[in-house]
């Protein structure tokens, strides 16, 4: 019985746990630094769809997320293509969830930049200048 008990335990926590990562992205607006990448940001809907404005382009790459034990998943259109990892979109795309935020550098409430219009408000470019623009406006 205790050993139920104790799996039991264990199983609620790891919900838990799974439920607070959720809530660290669902409707927020989330900007992102890396070199590799440059700034991003990347609104996250209640209900699993993901808007990404990435440098260079023009418009907000529509997407679905979901969190999955300890990772956080992305998947893009099959039309879609990283330049720094060289893949084409259109499969599902886990990396552990502890990393992915260390690159956060601003988070807020909401769709702050309204990319789930598919609209962005200017072109990024790929380095660190926009960074605190994009920031200032998500406080």
């Amino acid at each position: 019985m205790r050993a139920i008990l104790l799996s039991c335990i264990a199983i609620l926590a790891a919900a838990s746990s799974v439920l607070a990562d959720a809530k660290t992205y669902s409707g927020r607006t989330i900007i992102y630094y890396d070199r590799s990448h440059g700034t991003q940001v990347e609104y996250y809907s209640p209900k699993g769809r993901a808007y990404l404005w990435y440098p260079g382009n023009r418009r907000a790459v529509p997407g679905l997320w979901q969190v999955q034990g300890k990772n956080i998943c992305f998947q893009y259109g099959p039309n879609t293509y990283n330049p720094v990892t060289r893949s084409r979109g259109g499969k599902w795309e886990c990396k552990p969830m502890a990393p992915h935020k260390k690159w956060m550098t601003g988070s807020c409430r909401g769709d702050v930049f309204k990319l789930a219009t598919g609209r962005i408000p200017y072109r990024l470019i790929r380095g660190r200048a926009a960074l605190n623009a994009v920031s200032a406006r998500c406080r």
